[in-house]
């Protein structure tokens, strides 16, 4: 995510919002159906996207990283967003 991929990020008082692209499986087929498929080229590959507006609340953001040369570097981290998210989400793991 960055300006140049995502040009309408609009900030909320609790977060912000943007369109989003997501591969067609990754998304519900009445999600895909409602958005359609865009076609990008990626590399010497076009791949199916589906965009979609997403919504990102702060409280719910346990870090931010970028990736150089493979390795993940983190530009912010709250370990107690992590760990409440963490045993938030643990029925649903079971």
């Amino acid at each position: 995510m960055g300006p140049t991929q995502t040009l309408d990020i609009d900030l909320t008082d609790e977060g912000f919002v943007c369109t989003a692209f997501f591969q067609p499986h990754m998304l519900h087929p009445s999600t895909v159906k409602a958005n359609g498929i865009l076609q990008k080229g990626s590399g010497k590959q076009v791949v199916d996207l589906v965009p979609n507006r997403l919504e990102v609340k702060l409280v719910d953001v346990r870090v931010v990283a970028e990736f150089i040369k493979g390795k993940q570097h983190e530009l912010f981290l709250d370990p107690e967003t992590a760990a409440s998210r963490l045993t938030a989400f643990q029925p649903e793991r079971n």
